[in-house]
């Protein structure tokens, strides 16, 4: 740059990723805390595919692979919901963005009672052989594992208080 000029400096996006199991809150907190934030998730990739009230798991890997190559062309501040499913890819996948974004990755965590509690209430259509199989991954034992072998700042956090509560506490962890 010459003489007298401005440096721009271009700073990354923002992209925090909210990983849970079905029905731990994720959604609801994201509407709570990050109303105004571009919001990818898994779940519209994978609506038009289920059938029968089934989530075609031999189809959600590709899903995913859209979502992310939609990530990609984003140049904003992204908040990400995604499940448990492949979480060796989006793990890898997330370590590979952080070329292009700042990434913070938030651990959703609750009682397998409770989530089970809070699912029934929330989501009576649902079909209950998939949820239970996401109800077997080991969560969030595997993600951390993952995580800490790549550079990623993650943390977990309790889903179990009130919304307002998980808020201040995210609010204080994001700071």
């Amino acid at each position: 740059m010459g003489k007298g000029r401005n440096k721009i400096i271009m700073l990354k996006p923002g992209l925090i990723v909210f990983i849970g199991k079905p029905g731990v809150g994720k959604t609801t907190l994201i509407k709570h805390a990050f109303s105004d934030q571009k919001l990818f998730d898994v779940k519209p990739y994978i609506v038009p595919h289920i059938k029968n009230d089934k989530w075609p798991e031999e189809k959600t890997l590709a899903c995913y692979r859209q979502m992310y190559r939609d990530i990609e062309k984003t140049n904003e501040d992204i908040v990400l919901e995604i499940g448990t499913n492949h979480a060796e890819f989006s793990i890898n996948h997330l370590a590979k963005l952080q070329s292009k974004f700042k990434i913070i990755v938030v651990l959703c965590d609750l009682t397998d009672e409770e989530i089970r509690k809070r699912h029934l209430q929330r989501d009576k259509n649902y079909n209950m052989e998939s949820f239970e199989r996401r109800m077997k991954r080991d969560f969030p034992g595997l993600h951390i594992i993952l995580l800490q072998k790549t550079n990623l700042p993650y943390f977990v956090i309790n889903m179990g208080p009130s919304t307002e509560q998980i808020n201040k506490i995210l609010q204080s962890k994001l700071a």
